[in-house]
């Protein structure tokens, strides 16, 4: 009879970490698995699946990391389907599950994979590593955990974020005819979508960062949630291995055709009786409609993800101009058949500015006010946060931007085409922000702590809230020159992150936010209000010592003169939603009925 196993033997066909002798063998760097290439059909018609590569984390079966766990409950409740277990060395040796649509494991395999891989990319452009806490502020567990991932939870045409729950994906039955490249009945899974999975991450992402930011506080707010979602998830399509390539070889380097660079969610907008894709990049006309044009919340969106990728197709024409010069080449479009070396080239500065472009919209987050985002707030975040790291615009992005939004009817908050400038009256009245804590987190990150570690995790944890009793402190002694009370004034958050700047050193970014609510004009007025808090607050951008160069404010509703206007704006803004819906329910019901359901949000 053989020996009993040793009590800390991996299960079966599972790795131990230690190695057979017990020796400290080095983890992998990645992980390789295999996904659809955009979505089943995609790769059907295509005859191609993508191998993404990963950041290598130890994982059980679900799969469950750091900052994914994936759990299949059905919409019925019953559930959890067997998680994969990525970690099983035949899986391991394969680069996992072969994509397969009737496996519910491979669907886990894949929406695990493509988050981890928009995760990687996030947290490259922000310069820090991203924690879910304030998803799950408010419920029961640990305050910080990984973000819980269902791929059929819904049996509708839809996928959907909610705070305190995670990520919900559906699957239905297509109802579209064969020409649109579907079998009839065929099952459509939003989660084999890369689109769907990337945009309803990029919610969850916005949301952590800025927890005030689904209230229904005007138009834009909620418009400008879709919009960023959808700049992610085409921005993403960048990273897919041989995609790329292939649109510049079909269309001669004009990327901007119709094709994956400008469509999102092509068998999910097909399946659902659409006659394309849920949504586009690009203006269907040379002349763009003006944003206030539009009230549904991804149609308002995508106005802005238009302007933004009218400049992103500028900047990449500039960079590819030379290299189709060489080559005897007028300009993209106009030669279909382009060597392949040429393509190869061609295709490295489309992901140079893809991933530029994708990096200042994320990093503009830093610079966006607490609550109340307006597509103006954007435009300014973009050119400031991108202004004070590179102060030349040497390719013109950001004035292309500028443009772009102009011909939107999209004007900079501040006013000024050139972003708003560095606040100096206000900075010089305020005590430095407390930074050493915020620092040595961030410094953490970069040596690649892992709040999976319970010892780390405990230790990240007392530094963190070591920096937010400094900043309350901070907040007691200055409110009143942000013009906020100090026995209201809340702490929302903050951050610190590196990053590189034009002259290729690291630059330390620090942040914090801090809100007031008006609870009395909430009693008074919240029938017409629906339940939308009366929350201004402000956002304040330091260095490492803890200068101060950016205050973005948004007045507290019903406090001053600028807080007396934005209630009357609110209010104003109520009533006429309720009686033009005629939903009765204020902000938060007009924006529910307002809402195309059949779509991601």
């Amino acid at each position: 009879m053989s020996d009993p196993a040793p009590p800390d033997a991996p299960a079966p066909g599972r790795i131990n970490r230690r190695g057979r002798a017990g020796a400290g063998y080095p983890s992998p760097a990645r992980r390789r698995l295999r996904v659809f290439s955009l979505d089943p059909t995609h790769s059907r018609l295509s005859g191609s699946s993508v191998v993404l590569s990963v950041p290598w984390e130890e994982l059980r079966p679900g799969p469950r990391g750091s900052r994914i766990a994936v759990a299949d409950w059905y919409p019925d409740g019953s559930g959890p389907e067997p998680g994969v277990d990525l970690d099983d060395r035949d899986l391991l040796a394969q680069d996992g599950l072969a994509p397969d649509e009737s496996d519910p494991q491979f669907h886990q395999q894949m929406v695990y994979a493509v988050l981890a891989s928009l995760l990687e990319t996030l947290d490259q452009a922000r310069g820090r590593r991203l924690v879910w806490s304030n998803v799950w502020r408010g419920t029961e567990g640990p305050p910080v955990r990984p973000l819980t991932v269902m791929p059929h939870a819904l049996s509708i045409a839809n996928a959907h974020f909610s705070p305190g729950v995670g990520l919900s994906f559906g699957s239905f039955r297509a109802t579209g005819d064969l020409s649109s490249g579907l079998f009839p009945n065929q099952w459509v899974h939003a989660c084999l979508s890369h689109d769907i999975v990337n945009h309803e991450a990029a919610h969850a992402f916005l949301y952590e960062l800025r927890p005030q930011s689904l209230e229904p506080t005007g138009l834009d707010s909620i418009a400008f949630h879709e919009g960023f979602a959808d700049i992610v998830a085409v921005l993403q399509h960048f990273r897919l291995p041989g995609l790329l390539e292939g649109q510049i070889l079909r269309s001669g380097a004009a990327i901007w055709q119709p094709g994956p660079f400008v469509e999102l969610a092509g068998e999910f907008g097909r399946g659902a009786g659409r006659t394309g894709a849920l949504r586009k990049a690009l203006d269907d006309t040379d002349e763009p409609t003006p944003f206030t044009e539009f009230e549904e919340p991804h149609a308002r969106g995508a106005v802005l993800t238009a302007a933004l990728f009218e400049a992103f197709f500028g900047a990449y024409t500039t960079g590819i101009t030379p290299l189709l010069r060489v080559a005897g080449i007028r300009g993209a479009g106009s030669n279909p058949t382009l060597p392949q070396e040429l393509v190869g080239q061609v295709a490295e500065q489309a992901r140079l500015a893809a991933a530029m472009v994708l990096t200042m919209t994320v990093r503009a987050i830093d610079y966006l006010p607490p609550v109340d985002i307006t597509f103006g707030d954007f435009v300014d975040a973009v050119v400031c946060a991108d202004t004070d790291l590179f102060p030349e615009d040497r390719i013109g992005f950001r004035r292309s931007f500028v443009e772009a939004c102009r011909r939107r009817g999209i004007v900079p908050a501040s006013g000024r085409p050139a972003g708003r400038r560095p606040d100096e009256t206000v900075a010089r009245q305020l005590d430095p922000l407390p930074t050493r804590q915020a620092l040595m987190i961030a410094t953490r990150d970069l040596a690649g702590w892992s709040v999976s570690r319970s010892g780390r995790a405990r230790s990240a944890g007392q530094l963190e809230r070591s920096w937010q009793n400094a900043l309350r402190g901070w907040a007691g002694r200055n409110a009143e020159r942000l013009g906020l009370d100090p026995e209201a004034i809340e702490l929302d958050g903050g951050a610190a992150g590196f990053r590189m700047n034009q002259d290729g050193f690291p630059t330390a970014v620090v942040t914090a936010r801090f809100t007031q609510r008006n609870r009395k004009a909430e009693a008074d007025f919240g029938d017409r209000l629906g339940g939308v808090p009366l929350v201004g607050g402000v956002t304040l951008v330091g260095e490492a010592d803890g200068r101060i160069r950016h205050v973005v404010s948004k007045p507290v509703p019903g406090v001053g003169v600028a807080g007396g206007d934005a209630l009357e704006r609110m209010l104003d803004f109520a009533d006429r939603s309720a009686e033009a819906s005629g939903v009765p329910r204020g902000l938060a019901g007009w924006m529910h009925a307002l809402y195309d359901l059949a779509g991601m949000h």
